[in-house]
């Protein structure tokens, strides 16, 4: 996919040789760093947002969003090693991509994610 498509980015998986084991979703606290744990997402989890950057092999899957409070966050992946129909596999972690379903209600979102970045 491609840098400025509207996104829904699923977790299904961890890989079993994974280098960071994923974190059960008691663990799980919204906004602080997961790298820092030592772990990897819980499975599951879910982004919605606006592609950064292409995704490709060797660089990390980025999806700009704006959470409640108003701020930009993004959401950075491990380097994908390989792409996959309907989704890329990171070295922890398998993931689906796939356009949102109702980009309507993302596009305000898509606006505001790029202004914040040009500011």
């Amino acid at each position: 996919m491609q840098k400025g498509t509207l996104v829904k980015v699923t977790k299904l998986r961890a890989d079993p040789d994974a280098m960071r084991q994923p974190m059960s979703w008691d663990e799980f606290v919204p906004g602080n760093s997961v790298a820092a744990s030592g772990y990897s997402l819980p499975v599951d989890y879910e982004v919605e947002g606006v592609l950064l950057r292409d995704v490709e092999v060797g660089t990390s899957v980025c999806v700009g969003r704006i959470v409640p409070s108003g701020t930009l966050r993004i959401f950075t992946s491990s380097p994908v090693i390989a792409i996959e129909q309907g989704g890329f596999k990171t070295a922890n972690s398998f993931y689906r991509v796939e356009p949102h379903s109702e980009p309507g209600e993302l596009a305000a979102l898509a606006e505001e994610v790029l202004r914040e970045m040009r500011a």
